[in-house]
């Protein structure tokens, strides 16, 4: 089974923020989880989706 997933420039992109800002983030904790592989960092797209779920503010 094969899930959908996003790169550091595609999430960049989709949340308007600059790649750095994403390193940033991932050094203090904050944000959905990432996965490294090989020298690549990917998301999930359901956790992203999940994290935007959490983060809206009603």
């Amino acid at each position: 089974m094969t899930y959908p997933v996003l790169d550091e420039n595609q999430l960049s992109l989709r949340w308007n923020l600059s790649p750095k800002t994403l390193q940033k983030w991932r050094s203090e904790g904050i944000g959905p989880p990432a996965w490294h592989l090989n020298r690549s960092v990917r998301y999930l797209l359901m956790e992203v989706e999940a994290f935007e779920r959490k983060a809206r503010v009603t």
